[in-house]
């Protein structure tokens, strides 16, 4: 996050609950599949919760392919408001979910080491950093 966002300030981690870990678009950067949630009962997506300013709000915007105001199906990825729990407490947040393509799309090797080594270094759950290990990858 700081190489895409100078200003951004990890403030804690929190889970988005009734969600899923999925991999709904192929990036033609990456050469694989990339994250995103998805809705789903009982599930919960833990990570990093950071702060930006506005101008980091924007580069990361457009780092995801994601314009304010564009029909969404012409963005990669689409900033939505959600509700995460962080230290107990439902508070609303923004991320950024993927606009999904046609087809199963696996993330690579080296894209679920980026997910899983960003995960142990803010200390998530043992039960999700278990259910990281547990993807499959292409």
């Amino acid at each position: 996050m700081t190489e895409r966002c100078p200003g951004a300030e990890v403030v804690g981690t929190g889970y988005l609950p009734g969600h899923a870990l999925c991999f709904p678009r192929m990036s033609v950067k990456r050469n694989c599949g990339v994250s995103s949630v998805e809705p789903q009962e009982g599930a919960e997506v833990w990570g990093a919760v950071c702060r930006l300013t506005a101008v980091d709000l924007a580069l990361l915007d457009q780092k995801e392919g994601y314009q304010p105001g564009r029909n969404r199906n012409l963005n990669s990825y689409t900033r939505l408001p959600v509700m995460v729990t962080m230290n107990g407490v439902a508070t609303e947040m923004q991320i950024y979910v993927a606009e999904p393509q046609a087809g199963t799309f696996l993330p690579d090797t080296a894209y679920l080491r980026h997910i899983r080594d960003g995960a142990r270094h803010h200390h998530l759950p043992d039960d999700y950093l278990a259910r990281l290990e547990a993807l499959a990858s292409s």
